[in-house]
């Protein structure tokens, strides 16, 4: 059925997820599915309910750890799902698998910004709506004015206001069933260049601050408004290794793949940091990347 929906060239059995992931960890799953619009979204999401399926959605799976068992289910990725649409009165109609630096540029390009905030972070914008990503000191409820998804039984516009967004949550992390289609962007018009040095001297921030690469992004939420790194870096976690996976050199709240790391790698020093900051400090890191169970 689902090739039926979708065509034999969206539809890939057992493929392992350790290829759509930035971590690039991860195990088989039974199907992976990358829907073109829409309309195949819902009409997935539909037949996967009516069947009793177990299924998670993905955009470019940028702060997600797969098992290395993987996932007795049906991964949907909505990256083939990337209209980006500028409306005439300061807002895009922004698809959830647009790549939020392809979004970014290709405002500027068009002499918009707004968002420039976003240009370093790997992720969809579906999945940045989930989680509320944000840098910089701004989040994706700052920009956004409503949100249309999908709730398993029909078609639904929010405006932000009313989709219980704070610190890297929403009412999508709590309802993990509703799926993201698209959402209506506030954006502003400004002088190209400008725009464009602008993200120019984010992204070279970002690269001074941040590790080069495979990993999720950051591990843990900040703690009392305190960045985790600082309580992980105060335990003298810096350049840990467990396996082949590493607390990072230069940003302590990233875990590195240093080549063939297995979730178990990441798991075994994602204990550690939480254990030695509790000892240390008697804080509770909360995890910021998901694992898919």
């Amino acid at each position: 059925m689902l090739v039926k929906i979708l065509g034999k060239e969206n539809v890939f059995k057992g493929e392992l997820m350790c290829k759509h992931c930035t971590f690039g960890i991860g195990g088989r799953v039974f199907f992976f599915v990358m829907p073109t619009t829409i309309n195949n979204l819902i009409e997935v999401v539909k037949y996967l309910k009516t069947t009793n399926t177990k299924w998670k959605i993905i955009g470019n799976a940028s702060n997600l750890l797969f098992k290395d068992e993987g996932y007795d289910g049906v991964v949907v990725c909505t990256l083939k799902i990337k209209e980006l649409h500028i409306l005439g009165s300061g807002h895009a109609l922004v698809s959830a698998g647009v790549m939020l630096p392809y979004l970014v540029g290709r405002l500027a390009c068009e002499g918009f910004g707004g968002v420039e905030f976003l240009c370093g972070i790997p992720g969809s914008v579906g999945g940045a709506l989930f989680m509320n990503s944000g840098a910089h000191g701004k989040s994706m409820a700052d920009i956004v004015e409503s949100v249309t998804y999908f709730n398993g039984e029909k078609l639904i516009t929010n405006q932000v206001q009313n989709l219980s967004y704070s610190y890297r949550d929403s009412l999508f992390k709590n309802n993990p069933n509703f799926v993201i289609l698209s959402c209506e962007m506030k954006i502003k018009k400004g002088n190209k260049d400008f725009i464009l040095e602008e993200i120019e001297n984010l992204k070279k921030e970002r690269s001074r601050n941040q590790p080069c690469g495979k990993s999720a992004g950051s591990v843990f939420k900040k703690v009392d408004g305190e960045p985790a790194w600082k309580l992980i870096d105060g335990c003298g976690l810096r350049g840990r290794k467990y396996g082949d996976a590493e607390i990072s050199q230069k940003h302590t709240n990233f875990i590195l793949n240093n080549g063939n790391a297995s979730a178990d790698d990441v798991l075994a020093l994602i204990d550690i940091m939480k254990n030695k900051v509790y000892e240390k400090y008697k804080k509770l890191l909360e995890l910021e990347i998901e694992i898919v169970e």
